[in-house]
């Protein structure tokens, strides 16, 4: 999915507010001070720090999570002891991450102290490590900024930080975590940022190697491919934080991998997912680097003053997989394991489908002042489906407030009078209840129309089609409780109505005034979104990966990696992998994506989705029903034979030969997508042209 960014009206993207540090700790001011480049390695015993070699590791877990308690390095060995994830890597020294923690260090005015482990603890010998068993074992880090502080100790100095990191071995999983609770800073002076292991995952240009990230659908970038323009992604797990940043889209799932020689490292971030950023580039001339970064503490500019949000103080926790000769297919069943185990999916469909589901999302007016479908339109739309033998509608009704996309809803009053009487908008949600389809609501719990507080734009495909997106939302994450029972109350009027979640499955943002965190902001969502689901079935907008279990359905997919026209990056289904069988859900609507109506069906079916498509009833949109009401019904009739794997679980996905993809469900059913322009025989079994065909 593409990142879509607007300025917001007045909060300012937050800029850096240093200059770049000496990696020894130097102190840094706001702009204007001078800055020093100097990176120096030097540790404990004169044990190499960039080489690896088993015998200097003398922690083990599991046979193949080594430590070494002399420099901190940390690796993973393979049956292949020439493909080893290592810390401390020379290309890990090269990238500036040859460390166990790095963390950005503030006080109250905005200065700004980067520490890590290797420059200011590790060569000052003001590490311990303690509590070893066979299952883990727990080091602290005392960080000052040279080795006069060391020398004093934190009784003594201004500048310091000490972050306990505890390494606990379960059937097989390594987890690596810190409290943030038994971190220790000086009075005035907060953690901003805290990345763990973060060079683990650096490879220089002559090493093979492909990175699995979370973007959009799931992306597979080969580091050692060169091409002319890099891969630089910074991805947020659930969303920018609103409150601080401009919006834009975020990965949806909490992970990211490395493979070597096809040995797979699988990093799960467990515990402060919400506050996440990963972080992945890929180097014009080969080789790169990805890690994750807890954002403790976040913080932003405003009017030229500094702000500093609401600080979290839970654990954060990453969970390392080995799996030897594996791929993306081995990611997502962890990672759908993970989601299943910490409570965010379910592992059946909500409801029972006997017929298959066609996504339809129409739009009553965009700001309130010309209608694009009534409410009668709307039902017509259904009705003239219905005819054309499409059974399972699953109707999103968008803009049919009075302000159109950008209303608030609590009552009756706040439907739109352009698009018809309150009488027709009930007789609407009638005709639905009896055509037997599935009416949901746009709903905005996390926005209003009129406020003071800051501004920001939810790009979507609807702007992409019908231009500038109406009036801003304006963030209220603090009234999460109330705006769901006022939507409940709203929806629940109409019988058999059900909600689409739209800001809130698209948002995940910190409140200050409210000291709100986006952890806690997360446990609101999940708690308070529920409700919604009591109506008439609530769909989420997109995957917002923690409300899945909640949710019957999302109405949209991403079928594309932000990053996918760059040379060396695949795009994967592994988001649809993780989550198909869990919920349903929809491919990119397909008469506004880039594909061609053939290829946007096979697109659909190759990933799992059911199809969907955006409408309006008028037609002086490039989207008007008239347009596509003999394509969406024939496109129907193709899909239907897919109805009986939706609730079955998406085992593996693969390339089998140029244009040709093969889909495995349940280790059993099989499906296979041509996109070519001639038949294709594979493994015995011949596919049509432009056509797919299950087995």
């Amino acid at each position: 999915m593409k990142s879509a960014k607007k300025k917001s009206k007045k909060i300012i993207v937050a800029v850096s507010l240093v200059l770049v540090a000496s990696i020894a700790g130097c102190v840094l001011i706001l702009p204007g001070m001078l800055k020093s480049n100097s990176n120096t390695y030097n540790y404990k015993k004169e044990v190499s720090s960039v080489l690896f070699n088993e015998s200097d590791y003398d922690i083990v877990l599991g046979d193949k999570f080594l430590f070494n308690s002399n420099n901190s390095a940390f690796a993973v060995k393979t049956s292949d002891d020439d493909t080893v994830f290592n810390s401390h890597s020379e290309s890990a020294a090269a990238d500036g991450n040859c460390t166990a923690v790095s963390l950005r260090l503030r006080d109250e005015k905005g200065n700004a102290y980067f520490f890590d482990t290797s420059s200011n603890c590790v060569n000052f010998e003001t590490f311990e490590v303690t509590d070893k068993t066979g299952d883990g074992f727990k080091i602290k880090y005392s960080m000052f900024k040279d080795v006069q502080d060391a020398q004093k100790g934190i009784e003594a100095v201004s500048v310091y930080a000490v972050i306990e990191l505890c390494f606990e071995m379960r059937n097989g999983v390594l987890t690596v975590y810190s409290d943030m609770q038994n971190a220790l800073v000086p009075d005035g002076f907060f953690i901003e940022k805290l990345s763990i292991l973060p060079g683990l995952f650096s490879v220089s240009q002559e090493e093979k190697a492909e990175f699995t990230v979370p973007d959009g659908c799931g992306a597979v970038i080969d580091a050692s491919v060169c091409a002319k323009q890099p891969v630089d992604l910074n991805l947020n797990v659930y969303g920018s934080d609103v409150a601080f940043y401009d919006y834009e889209a975020g990965a949806q799932l909490p992970y990211f991998a490395e493979s070597k020689a096809g040995n797979l490292l699988n990093v799960i971030i467990n515990e402060g997912d919400a506050i996440s950023e990963i972080t992945c580039k890929k180097q014009s001339e080969g080789g790169g680097y990805l890690y994750n970064t807890f954002n403790i503490t976040p913080c932003a500019l405003s009017n030229e003053r500094f702000i500093k949000g609401v600080q979290y103080n839970g654990v954060v926790s990453q969970s390392y997989i080995l799996t030897e000769k594996g791929d993306y297919n081995d990611i997502a069943a962890q990672v759908r394991d993970s989601l299943l185990k910490r409570g965010y999916l379910g592992d059946t469909l909500k409801t029972k489908v006997s017929d298959l589901p066609f996504f339809i999302n129409v739009i009553g007016t965009l700001k309130g002042d010309t209608a694009l479908t009534g409410f009668e339109n709307a039902a017509e739309i259904t009705a003239l489906l219905k005819s054309r033998g499409v059974r399972n509608i699953y109707l999103r009704y968008s803009g049919y407030g009075k302000n159109g996309l950008s209303s608030d809803f609590g009552d009756i009053s706040n439907v739109s009078k352009i698009l018809g009487s309150e009488e027709t908008f009930e007789i609407l949600t009638q005709k639905i209840n009896e055509q037997g389809n599935n009416l949901c609501l746009d709903i905005n719990i996390l926005s209003e129309t009129d406020s003071d507080n800051g501004c920001y734009v939810l790009y979507d495909e609807i702007s992409r089609i019908c231009g500038d997106l109406p009036e801003k939302f304006s963030l209220k994450t603090g009234n999460i409780d109330t705006t769901v029972a006022e939507a409940y109350k709203f929806t629940s009027v109409y019988q058999s109505t059900g909600a689409c979640l739209n800001d809130g499955a698209k948002i995940l943002a910190s409140d200050t005034a409210n000291g709100i965190d986006r952890v806690r902001s997360l446990k609101n969502m999940q708690d308070s979104v529920g409700a919604l689901s009591a109506v008439g079935g609530l769909m989420l907008c997109e995957p917002a990966a923690y409300l899945l279990k909640q949710a019957e359905s999302v109405f949209s997919t991403p079928a594309t990696a932000s990053c996918e026209d760059i040379n060396g990056v695949t795009s994967v289904p592994l988001l649809q992998m993780v989550i198909h069988g869990g919920v349903l859900y929809g491919a990119n609507s397909m008469n506004v994506t880039n594909l061609s109506p053939e290829d946007a069906f096979l697109k659909s079916v190759e990933y799992g989705g059911v199809p969907s498509f955006v409408f309006t009833h008028s037609n002086t949109t490039s989207i008007s029903y008239s347009s596509y009401a003999t394509q969406t019904s024939k496109l129907y009739s193709r899909a239907k034979v897919l109805t009986p794997i939706l609730g079955m679980k998406m085992t593996s996905h693969e390339k089998v030969t140029d244009g040709v993809y093969k889909i495995t469900y349940d280790y059993s059913k099989i499906v296979y997508v041509n996109y070519n322009p001639s038949v294709v025989e594979v493994n015995g079994v011949m596919i049509s042209a432009k056509d797919f065909i299950i087995i």
